[in-house]
């Protein structure tokens, strides 16, 4: 068995293989447990499911634990309310609440694509969330509905 980037797994590594949809719903499982509303972690379990799927398993279901730490601790409200207000005609601005970044980074980009199918452009910044995942789901998400998307993001200082 072979992992990313051409590596194999070591030998004391025992692989095993779980189907995307017994992931989905353990995971989905696991984040009603700590207070998601069912919409929010489907969007949640999509993101680190289909990021494991495309191999960038740094930001995939490995962050599940973390995750539900930071709700437990707090640091995670997992009930926030997103406020989306519109700036300009191709611009916007998502308080997240201090929601996960995951789920705000999918609302940005919905946001994003319907400036964009009534301006040519869109452009959403978000505020208060958390780690947002793979930049790459927010990508896919626009090219999904016929758009390019780009999506960025910042970090602390470390």
């Amino acid at each position: 068995m072979r992992r990313g980037c051409g590596k194999p797994w070591p030998p004391w590594i025992e692989v095993q293989r779980i189907k995307a949809e017994s992931l989905r719903r353990l995971l989905g499982a696991l984040v009603e447990k700590v207070g998601l509303p069912e919409d929010a972690g489907k969007i949640l379990v999509q993101g680190l499911v289909e990021t494991s799927l495309r191999g960038v398993d740094s930001h995939g279901v490995r962050l599940m634990p973390h995750y539900i730490a930071a709700v437990q601790k707090g640091r995670v409200n997992p009930r926030p309310r997103f406020r989306f207000q519109r700036t300009g005609p191709s611009t916007g601005r998502l308080e997240a609440d201090h929601g996960f970044g995951i789920v705000a980074g999918r609302a940005a980009m919905s946001h994003a694509i319907t400036l964009a199918r009534r301006s040519g452009v869109g452009v959403v910044a978000v505020a208060n969330s958390s780690h947002f995942g793979a930049a790459a789901i927010y990508a896919l998400a626009a090219a999904r509905e016929g758009m390019i998307g780009l999506a960025c993001t910042h970090s602390d200082a470390l």
